[in-house]
């Protein structure tokens, strides 16, 4: 509360009014379709809490097929733009433009290129028409609007579809200001929370960090809850809760439009910008961004040191960060000040770094009486990572429990466990959707609040470390997002909705057969392991991957700083691989399905774990006396122009092997699909590690059920065996990287090119 109250004396400005949160505008598209345009520019944002920003980075959202004549170039701008909320069995178009100019280490405008990637969609990353209109295809590049040529670096200008692997078709391709995109919105498309943002290599880290990103809504909330029974003609997935007959059909319709009466959806995206405060004008605050630069070019050497000083200067914003010996493990301050929405150095207080929440600084929810509401929460930022709590401010604080309904714009199935969490993580790009509701049982836990309370809290993220020590990873700070006021009111509330899977939208579960003891070595035997390096034995191309084999796709993500010898280098090694275990038995797919079905582990060493990753090749990339140059070969970094890292037949179920060779965080994102979960092990080969992206969960491994995911925390060390279904509109070429995009654009990502099947 100190910084608080302080915070106005040390910027010598009057405090900002608290205001009630207000949801973002909404552009629906409903079936069967219909076209928007989004223009990328800079312009001054206002930002409710905290006063006027100039020369963010925005998206304009409009409805139509064309861009307006007027100018808008001084018209204030959103830092959130609306919701584009779509219809599934819809055809959504995008003109998109890139109208962005962007400052390099010595403050110089010059014309940039950006492009539109829609976050977790299952659409195809192929496009129509010959190269005319695009899929979601990262492989295409605006450069800005009326500049006399691209500024890239990607090679000479080519024809065709890029994500088509077409021949001819080229690697890259530069549009000139304007770029269309078309993405089919299935009807089975799972329903929940998506959004978007820019995606070219080398830019994303700076264009997001300056502000670009949206949140994108697929579907309506009653498609994945119900209140009495699930109104449906299928009888195909069991424990679904189907209406049996037209009275009950009715009843239900009826039930789901009261509760929508009472029930407040809530679009919370998370987005940090750093800004500098300017003099007053008229009394109103005012500030400008401080803007993330672009990236030099390596051999530009006083540059890189100036471009590094910049970004030292950003993740230190708000002074020394340290991490507290408490069993919560919070981030504490050391030479900053932290107050609501915002944290800053003490020396420096008009230089702030600012946490929004919909682009709002330090907003007041207020939960109604006798009201639900669903909150859906999206980490729409670059790099920072969110650990939140609902913490009430009472003499003993409480911490209130999230109900966890949607992950990654899917919804829990019914028999998900463990769905109440008091915290929750959200490394970039991860959304959760949560119910909170007021106590249902005459035995209710400390973590809600009772209908005849009124009890104040605050949404805050505790901060993180996302590394095993302090020379690894990076500190997030603490700081307190937004107040919330639940109402008194009288009675008991009840459960509102109960969450459901709507059909067809989870992989079906492998079937197993009985695995035998890994120790009679069930699976194929595995080839002799290699004495010397050899690169020639590591293939990436489609495979027979089956349930009772021992290969799959092994996928490592490393980092490392050589310094002077090589600098910060990243990537991600691809292989086909036969998993065996120290002693060189077979280690099963199976093995590791049934494995992961476990609620309860036993003190055995779990299979996962016994899997040797020992590689000569490998150990001299990696080993103490690792060599740069082989760093850089074994875990090559991401190129544009580069062929696909692996090759995936359409049609297969793959399992692959992710595995986490760095002292530091990272989080596995795929474009165009999804995955399941089948096992994991976070025990780091014995060693416990102190990063903290697996928020309250620890080190505890996920059970399978079968619950969908467009990303995924890897810990230090972890390994996380998925599954991967190539069906649906995924025939075409994208990739897959770690989220926190510092690493993807130092190279942390792969390309995947999904090819038809052979004949049979």
């Amino acid at each position: 509360m100190h910084a608080l109250i302080l915070a106005p004396l040390l910027l010598g400005a009057p405090a900002m009014e608290q205001k009630e949160f207000e949801n973002p505008g909404i552009v629906e598209v409903r079936a069967p379709g219909g076209d928007l345009t989004v223009r990328a520019r800079r312009g001054t944002a206002l930002l409710p809490g905290l006063g006027e920003v100039e020369q963010v980075y925005a998206y304009e959202v409009r409805r139509g097929t064309a861009f307006p004549r007027e100018s808008s170039a001084t018209a204030t701008l959103g830092l959130m733009p609306p919701i584009i909320s779509v219809d599934r069995g819809s055809t959504l178009g995008i003109l998109f433009r890139n109208d962005l100019s962007t400052a390099d280490v010595a403050g110089k405008l010059q014309p940039t290129e950006s492009n539109l990637h829609t976050h977790g969609l299952l659409v195809s990353s192929k496009g129509t028409g010959g190269g005319q209109t695009f899929g979601d295809c990262i492989f295409v590049l605006a450069s800005t609007s009326g500049s006399s040529a691209a500024a890239h670096a990607h090679g000479p200008q080519t024809q065709g579809d890029p994500c088509s692997l077409e021949a001819g078709a080229g690697p890259v391709r530069f549009e000139n200001g304007d770029i269309r995109y078309s993405y089919v919105i299935a009807p089975d498309h799972p329903s929940g929370l998506y959004w978007f943002h820019p995606h070219p290599h080398g830019l994303s880290e700076v264009q997001v960090s300056n502000g670009l990103s949206g949140l994108m809504s697929i579907g309506r909330f009653w498609d994945t809850a119900y209140i009495k029974c699930r109104i449906t003609a299928s009888t195909d997935v069991a424990g679904l809760a189907a209406c049996r007959d037209q009275q009950a059909q009715r009843e239900e319709l009826q039930a789901e439009h009261e509760a929508d009466r009472s029930l407040q959806v809530r679009y919370l995206g998370l987005k940090d910008i750093q800004v500098s405060k300017l003099t007053d004008r008229r009394g109103q605050p005012r500030f400008r961004l401080i803007e993330f630069p672009l990236r030099p070019e390596p051999g530009d050497r006083s540059a890189n040191d100036a471009f590094g000083d910049q970004v030292d200067a950003r993740k230190n914003r708000c002074g020394k960060l340290g991490l507290s010996a408490s069993a919560g493990g919070e981030i504490t301050y050391a030479e900053g000040v932290a107050a609501p929405g915002q944290c800053w150095q003490k020396q420096h207080p008009g230089e702030r770094w600012v946490f929004t929440v919909s682009g709002q600084v330090n907003p007041r929810i207020t939960v109604k009486a006798g009201q639900a509401e669903v909150w859906r929460l999206a980490n729409i930022g670059a790099d920072v990572t969110y650990r939140l709590r609902l913490e009430t401010l009472e003499e003993k604080p409480r911490r209130l429990a999230f109900e966890v309904r949607a992950l990654d714009g899917a919804a829990l199935p019914p028999y998900a466990l463990r769905r109440r969490h008091t915290e929750i993580v959200l490394m970039p790009s991860a959304r959760v959707e949560v119910l909170l509701q007021r106590c249902t049982g005459e035995d209710a836990p400390a973590d809600c609040v009772e209908p005849g309370q009124e009890v104040r809290a605050r949404l805050r993220t505790a901060g993180i470390s996302t590394g095993v020590d302090a020379d690894s990873g990076d500190l997030w700070p603490a700081v307190d997002l937004a107040s919330v006021v639940f109402e008194a009111g009288p009675g008991r509330s009840r459960p509102v909705t109960r969450s459901v899977q709507p059909a067809g939208l989870a992989p079906a579960s492998p079937e197993l057969p009985a695995p035998a003891p890994r120790a009679s070595g069930s699976a194929p035997p595995a080839p002799a392991r290699p004495a010397a390096c050899d690169y020639r034995r590591y293939q990436a191309g489609p495979a027979d991957f089956r349930l009772d084999s021992n290969l799959v796709r092994l996928v490592r993500f490393n980092n490392r700083d050589f310094g002077e010898h090589g600098g910060e280098l990243f990537g991600i090694h691809v292989e086909n691989f036969r998993m065996v275990d120290d002693a060189g038995r077979s280690v099963a797919v199976a093995d590791l399905v049934a494995e992961g079905r476990l609620e309860h582990r036993d003190k055995q060493a779990p299979a996962i774990a016994s899997v040797w990753l020992e590689d000569p090749c490998w150990r001299s990339a990696a080993g103490e006396q690792a060599d740069p140059a082989e760093f850089a070969r074994f875990y090559p970094a991401f190129k544009m122009e580069g062929e696909p890292n692996l090759t995936a037949a359409y049609g297969a179920r793959e399992y692959w092997l992710l595995v986490n060779d760095s002292d530091e965080c990272h989080n596995f994102h795929i474009h165009q699909t999804k995955f399941v979960v089948l096992d994991a092990d976070f025990t780091a080969g014995g060693r416990r590690p102190a990063a903290q992206c697996l928020g309250d969960r620890g080190n505890v491994p996920p059970v399978n059920r079968n619950v969908l995911h467009d990303n995924y925390p890897l810990p230090p060390g972890s390994r996380v065996f998925v599954m991967i279904q190539f069906d649906g509109p995924k025939l075409g070429r994208f990739v897959f990287h770690c989220h926190i995009l510092e690493h993807e654009d130092k190279g942390m990502m792969a390309t995947i090119g999904v090819v038809d099947a052979p004949a049979r």
